[in-house]
């Protein structure tokens, strides 16, 4: 039977992941195989949910499926839909977030547009009571086309948040923090060919403005990029390229985002040596 894995923002205090996962073993029965990706996305943050999930699905087994519980309410131009992509289904709704999933919206293969009736009169609760529903009708060997209507033209609703910026004449490049993860490193938009390509071996400056004061600006000077945490002293800040490919603001044993004040969306400048 596929795995079924399941990204919300509900946390674990109330009822609601307890419920979503009643619903599946009552249809599936107890062989479901549930996974939690994660329950601790930040209440409707789909940049976050895409961030995770895009960096979890793909080392799961080929035809598994994947319920996004975030930001789910439908309106005329939010619709709830089923993916399919790399040999995986998708199932949430178009708020965005699977533009945010796939760089090339060329790789996805089919897009649904979900037509299913609740099983109850209220509308709060999509997650467990339209996308459970699909979930279980893939995961019992169901085809899409069964679910709704066939968009032949993939047309998604798009968010963007922006490429990095490479600046020839100050030799500088101007990004942004996409995600903070548990223990607190600040990953950036910013790829390590991107980095490597504009830096050529010079030391370089990190350039940050803390959330509560941007009009204090903090100089922090490198050598080089690290290649893992413990290559500097503990609590020492270092930058380095995280196992997805973009680089990181860390410290070792040390939390970056306490100690500089960070967030998302916190644009960050890596300036050259040799600058003007």
């Amino acid at each position: 039977m596929p795995i079924i894995t399941l990204t919300t923002d509900m946390g674990t205090r109330d009822y609601y992941v307890s419920s979503i996962k009643g619903s599946i073993l009552s249809q599936l029965g107890e062989n479901a195989v549930i996974v939690d990706i994660t329950h601790q996305i930040n209440s409707w943050n789909t940049l976050q949910a895409a961030f995770v999930l895009r960096n979890a699905y793909i080392d799961f087994p080929k035809g598994s499926i994947h319920i996004i519980g975030v930001d789910t309410e439908t309106s005329k131009y939010r619709k709830h839909i089923l993916v399919e992509a790399n040999g995986h289904y998708f199932i949430g709704c178009d708020n965005g977030i699977f533009s945010l999933m796939f760089d090339d919206l060329e790789t996805i293969d089919k897009i649904v547009e979900l037509n299913i009736n609740s099983n109850t009169d209220y509308k709060t609760f999509p997650t467990r009571d339209i996308f459970v529903k699909a979930a279980c009708h893939l995961a019992k060997g169901g085809v899409p086309e069964v679910l709704g209507r066939t968009l032949i033209d993939k047309q998604l609703n798009r968010l963007i948040i922006g490429d990095p910026v490479f600046d020839t004449n100050t030799q500088t490049i101007i990004g942004k923090i996409i995600y903070i993860d548990n223990y607190g490193n600040a990953i950036t938009n910013i790829t390590a060919e991107i980095f490597k390509s504009a830096c050529m071996g010079r030391a370089f400056n990190l350039v940050l403005r803390p959330r509560s004061n941007r009009s204090l600006e903090g100089l922090y000077n490198f050598k080089r990029l690290s290649e893992s945490y413990n290559e500097v002293d503990l609590s020492d800040l270092i930058i380095l390229v995280n196992n997805i490919g973009f680089l990181e603001i860390a410290m070792n044993q040390g939390n970056a985002q306490q100690m500089l004040d960070l967030g998302p969306n916190l644009q960050v400048k890596f300036q050259f040596e040799n600058f003007r």
